[in-house]
């Protein structure tokens, strides 16, 4: 993508035992200007004994657990994707100043009045009498959807006025089967 730009290294993994390798050789070779992690706790291990003199930045999309380990004193930039995120982030980092990008999405364009809600029920034979719970997103096996159905069994024991909806497309569509039969 930005091959004519700038170079850019890619790790390609999530496996910490082949990307902490991969990156301290990119930090010895020298060939960065800064080191951009979205939320990976391994990362500040990573740096731990190497010449590493860049900028540091972290990204948080959501999982805010990942950012277990990330500190002022290892991080530099603490980057959010939505204001949402500031509050859980700060009570992981409370040293770390967190800086909002937005994602770009108009959150303007989804607000809907209670006639528009109870139409889109009729319409998608939703539950009127129950609280739902939604699920939004490409069912891709890295999304771990699954376990929002197995939350949702759970919540739905426990609470009978809660009804689930998932919605999404993706090449995990035939196996949803699997898990709503």
């Amino acid at each position: 993508l930005f091959k004519d730009i700038c170079p850019l290294h890619v790790l390609g993994t999530d496996d910490p035992h082949e990307a902490i390798p991969r990156l301290r050789r990119i930090i010895a070779s020298g060939d960065y200007d800064l080191l951009h992690q979205i939320a990976v706790p391994w990362v500040a291990k990573a740096l731990i004994g190497t010449e590493f003199t860049g900028p540091v930045v972290a990204g948080c999309h959501g999982n805010v657990a990942l950012l277990k380990g990330v500190t002022a004193r290892n991080t530099d930039a603490l980057f959010l994707v939505s204001d949402f995120l500031r509050c859980p982030v700060q009570a992981v980092v409370p040293d770390l100043e967190p800086w909002v990008i937005p994602n770009g999405l108009d959150l303007s364009r989804f607000e809907v009045t209670p006639e528009e809600i109870e139409s889109i029920r009729l319409r998608e034979r939703l539950p009127m009498d129950r609280r739902l719970l939604a699920w939004v997103g490409r069912l891709g096996p890295e999304k771990d959807w699954p376990f929002f159905l197995i939350l949702l069994a759970i919540l739905v024991s426990k609470r009978p006025d809660v009804a689930g909806v998932l919605v999404g497309g993706g090449e995990a569509d035939e196996s949803t089967q699997q898990y709503l039969a």
